[in-house]
């Protein structure tokens, strides 16, 4: 079974991050990434989304808005991180042809009270970020750059993570480059930088429990997502899954074990990257004429670094059993995600309102994985298995 999502951790680089744990300093993959990325200041902490909820918290200090507005369809827990800011979550409905926030709808939810924009680079595939940027500046709003699952990927010839106020990419489970957990938060605006600095000074370290569990987890996590053992341990490792709705976040600091891994693992990014981009490329391609799938759209000077290829089932009363018999016949884990759009997921006294893109988005749609650990051969497969299941079924 190929797993939906796994980043490759080799034993070696295990080693070396316990044998020089002194000298894996998070400065040194900090400035790392920052050179990746072209900005000028950098900030780790346990996850993307504790950084969100800091930075919402640090921008306060420079307006009186009250407003963030997000897509109708995206991780729910940015609703918490806007929520848990003190602030109000307005989102915004998605586009049926790109998958992303729609422009033309954002136009329409800008308002004297919009504090921030949320621009996701849903599924690894850039926003067009840039207009993003427009609309938002001419409103007089920020820009929160979402990389969480679009580390690697480029738009107008710049890697995502390079456009926003602030920016943000992820080092969770199933992310482009994982640490088991984590995040990274960019800006170059030198104001902001030390209010998030501010913030970052007061959010507690790990204890040394905390410390060794994170490390235990992400040597399991690297032995798990290898698809022989991933095989043999699926009925174990799939109680493991998180399928809840997440009702709060931890904040704390992150460790220098992972920042170790971190190091380690951006010597290999190049190629772990380029397999994921062959493997969106060639399902793009290959899924393109069967009826009954829709596929995003690729704006033209984008570069996507694919977390997981995205399609649409428009019969939504297929895409289960379309996914069973991917898992099945093919040997891989193809997924769904969220079952609702954000608005639905919590009760925060914000308007729930009807958003129809993100209404028909949540119950149709599949993702199929591009990890490295998937072949070209395999995915042969897995189009094979989609195309004598919609013919079958459109009979």
């Amino acid at each position: 079974m190929i797993p939906s999502n796994g980043t490759p951790i080799h034993i070696k680089d295990l080693l070396a991050s316990f044998l020089h744990l002194p000298h894996a300093r998070q400065d040194t993959f900090i400035r790392v990434l920052m050179t990746e990325i072209g900005r000028s200041h950098g900030f780790l902490a346990n996850s993307a989304t504790t950084l969100i909820h800091i930075v919402l918290k640090a921008l306060r200090k420079f307006s009186n808005r009250r407003e963030v507005i997000l897509p109708a369809y995206t991780a729910p827990l940015l609703m918490l991180a806007i929520h848990k800011a003190g602030l109000t979550p307005k989102p915004c409905d998605i586009s049926l042809e790109t998958f992303q926030l729609d422009l033309c709808e954002l136009q329409d939810c800008l308002s004297s009270q919009t504090l921030a924009v949320l621009g996701v680079h849903s599924f690894g595939i850039p926003v067009q970020i840039q207009r993003i940027c427009e609309f938002a500046g001419d409103n007089g709003s920020y820009v929160l750059e979402d990389a969480a699952v679009a580390d690697g990927s480029r738009f107008a010839g710049k890697p995502a993570g390079s456009f926003g106020d602030v920016s943000f990419i992820s080092f969770n489970r199933g992310k482009n480059m994982s640490t088991f957990a984590g995040g990274v938060a960019f800006t170059d605006d030198d104001a902001i930088a030390d209010v998030i600095q501010s913030e970052l000074e007061s959010v507690p370290t790990p204890d040394l429990r905390q410390r060794i569990s994170i490390a235990l987890k992400l040597i399991a996590m690297s032995f798990a997502v290898r698809p022989w053992i991933y095989t043999l341990m699926y009925s174990q490792i799939s109680k493991f899954k998180d399928v809840s709705l997440h009702e709060d976040f931890d904040v704390f600091q992150y460790t220098e074990f992972q920042a170790g891994i971190g190091c380690r693992l951006m010597k290999h990014r190049d190629d772990v990257f380029r397999h994921r981009a062959e493997n969106g490329r060639y399902l793009q391609k290959a899924l393109s004429d069967i009826s009954g799938v829709h596929l995003p759209a690729i704006p033209e000077d984008a570069e996507p670094m694919f977390n997981q290829f995205p399609m649409l089932v428009e019969d939504a009363s297929l895409r289960d059993s379309l996914r069973e018999a991917i898992i099945h016949e093919a040997y891989v884990e193809a997924t769904v995600l969220y079952p609702k759009p954000v608005n639905l997921c919590y009760n925060l006294g914000i308007s729930q309102n009807h958003y129809p893109n993100a209404d028909y988005f949540a119950p149709r749609l599949l993702l199929i994985p591009t990890n490295p650990f998937i072949t070209m051969k395999r995915l042969e497969k897995v189009v094979g298995v989609i195309r004598k299941f919609m013919q079958r079924k459109q009979r």
